[in-house]
């Protein structure tokens, strides 16, 4: 092989991993369920064109296939390998290149490509007809239901926390956010805030299960919370699950007052309802994660949420020292 080819099919084979690398890197870290269905299928089909365009480039960069001229007084040898000219005393007086190998192989590899773009992109667009309801999830949103809301316990001393209201859009987020990142959790409870919305006219049924993956004792660490900010949406519909619990069963309520499973929402197509799942604990330390299951016209699905492909951290309090943000500083609330 010439030393250009060379370089080109490396280079091509370099961008046909790092293509597959990059693919599977974000369907893993989103999720079918949370990255947006039909993203994902385009993003597969683009893909694998992508691939198929570098491909079929290094393809048409072989040279075309030449047997070469027999040098006057010489005849052609086949050996395979190209020709071998003597002339008639049976002495080698040259040679000319040898056939490149068959085609076929790169046009198999590229109609087997084009079958698998066309299945992912078919299965990915029938997991999206297949879910009735999209689901929208805002983490511990600030809202006022105490004097200490959003709070999250972190292995980090507080000199070293910083403002986390720039830019933040929610306050209670983004502490949720920062203790994710830094091998901290929720303290006291986990709260998430579904906004549904229909792809159908029909009435959905939904019923909620929370699953703890591990259990371990409370986490110590800097208390971090969010003072309350008023003005808090008031929403109707919530369930409740208490980790600490034997068994993990879930309460629903509506306007406060406990109600039977289902939650049954009449969600017209295009149009939003809002429920919150607040998970509680207090002896421990969980990860978990939560599942939606949905009936619509006899029809049932799962939808399951998680943070980020990550289970969900929620702790009790420790005894470490506690702090509130006020605006722009942490102020002590209470020290052990």
């Amino acid at each position: 092989m010439a030393p250009a080819r060379r370089v080109v099919t490396g280079l091509a084979a370099t961008v046909v991993a790092a293509g597959l690398a990059a693919l599977a890197w974000y369907l893993w870290s989103q999720g079918l369920q949370r990255a947006d269905q039909l993203g994902s299928a385009l993003g597969l089909v683009v893909a694998v064109a992508a691939l198929l365009v570098t491909a079929l480039g290094v393809w048409q960069a072989r040279p075309p296939r030449r047997d070469g001229p027999v040098p006057p007084g010489g005849q052609a040898s086949a050996s395979g390998r190209g020709n071998i000219v003597v002339n008639g005393d049976g002495n080698w007086i040259g040679s000319t290149p040898p056939a490149p190998p068959s085609r076929w192989p790169l046009v198999v590899l590229a109609v087997v490509l084009l079958v698998v773009a066309a299945a992912g992109a078919g299965y990915v667009v029938y997991r999206q007809r297949g879910v009735p309801v999209a689901v929208d999830v805002l983490v511990n949103p600030t809202v006022d239901v105490d004097d200490t809301i959003g709070g999250a316990v972190v292995p980090v001393p507080i000199g070293e926390v910083g403002d986390l209201s720039g830019g933040a859009v929610d306050l209670g987020t983004a502490l949720h956010d920062y203790a994710a990142r830094t091998g901290g959790a929720d303290t006291d409870r986990t709260m998430l805030r579904l906004t549904l919305q229909g792809r159908t006219d029909a009435p959905v049924a939904l019923t909620v299960g929370v699953r703890v993956v591990e259990r371990h004792p409370v986490q110590e660490g800097t208390q971090l919370y969010i003072g309350p900010t008023g003005g808090g949406d008031v929403i109707p519909r919530d369930v409740r699950v208490d980790l600490d619990a034997p068994q993990l069963a879930p309460r629903y309520f509506v306007r406060e007052q406990e109600v039977a499973a289902p939650l049954v929402l009449t969600l017209v197509k295009g149009e939003s309802e809002v429920v919150d799942l607040r998970v509680s604990a207090a002896k421990a330390l969980y990860h978990w994660v939560a599942e939606l299951h949905l009936v619509v016209d006899g029809e049932r699905s799962t939808i399951r949420i998680d943070d980020g492909g990550h289970p969900f951290r929620t702790s009790g309090r420790g005894g470490g020292p506690r702090y509130r943000f006020d605006s722009t500083t942490w102020t002590v609330m209470a020290t052990p």
